[in-house]
């Protein structure tokens, strides 16, 4: 089952003076600080510090952490975290501002970095420039399992007009896969899922189904809502045509 990284602010750094930085430059930039890994969920987590410098015409400097996470064969997308929404502020007049965050229970096999919003405001609080940065990754170590429908085929049931349908689930990848719910559509009629306790890497698993019968189409598809983490997203669903069962 996913998890949801938990975030705290982990220090707030002091604030130096120096002189303005140039208004073109927009002197900002995020680095990975530290990276911890962890045979526990609660032992993984990773700090990222923000620094920017003030421009001509800002009297306040803030920035916001967004958390990207990146597993399998998926592009780093932004984590829901609501502990990062918040906009970290300076105190008016200062010229140099750094703020460190730090992320945890971050998740075996996957990889992790942070990408900062910042803003240099004017005396009133409006914006006179902005940009974004990214920082480096902080990699978990560990591996992920890879779920595929690799059987599915139909025999008539007992009761006329419905079928007997055997869904057949592989984990393909080194780790196992916990609570593992299967989907299965008749000609685009309303789902019926099924839910395997678990799954063992190697393991292949079958599911039996009582549904109408077939006239066009079946789809199994393991894991719908995309809540496990694999290494492969791609492979999750087999669609057969009706001629095919048997």
């Amino acid at each position: 089952m996913r998890l949801k990284p938990l975030t705290i602010p982990f220090a707030f750094l002091a604030l130096t003076a120096a002189a303005p930085a140039a208004h073109a430059s927009l002197p900002a930039g995020v680095k990975l600080t530290a990276c911890q890994t962890g045979d526990q969920t609660a032992e993984r987590k990773a700090t990222f510090t923000g620094q920017m410098r003030a421009v001509p015409g800002s009297s306040q400097l803030s920035m916001r952490f967004r958390l990207l996470e990146q597993y399998g064969d998926r592009p780093f997308e932004r984590v829901a975290a609501p502990d990062l929404n918040t906009w970290r502020k300076s105190r008016a007049g200062v010229q140099s501002y750094s703020y460190s965050q730090t992320v945890k229970g971050l998740l075996a096999g996957e990889s992790y970095r942070a990408q900062v919003q910042f803003r240099w405001l004017d005396s009133k609080g409006k914006p006179v420039s902005q940009t974004k940065r990214v920082s480096g990754v902080c990699q978990e170590a560990g591996t992920l399992p890879n779920l595929k429908v690799v059987a599915l085929s139909g025999r008539p049931a007992l009761v006329p007009g419905t079928e007997s349908y055997t869904v057949g689930i592989l984990n393909a990848g080194p780790a196992p896969a916990l609570h593992v719910p299967l989907q299965l559509i008749v000609d685009g009629a309303t789902p019926d899922i099924a839910t395997i306790d678990s799954l063992a890497p190697g393991e292949i698993h079958p599911l039996h189904f009582t549904a109408p019968a077939c006239r066009h189409r079946v789809r199994a598809t393991v894991d719908p809502s995309d809540v496990i983490h694999e290494l492969v997203e791609r492979d999750n669903s087999l669609a057969v045509p009706c001629p095919r069962l048997g």
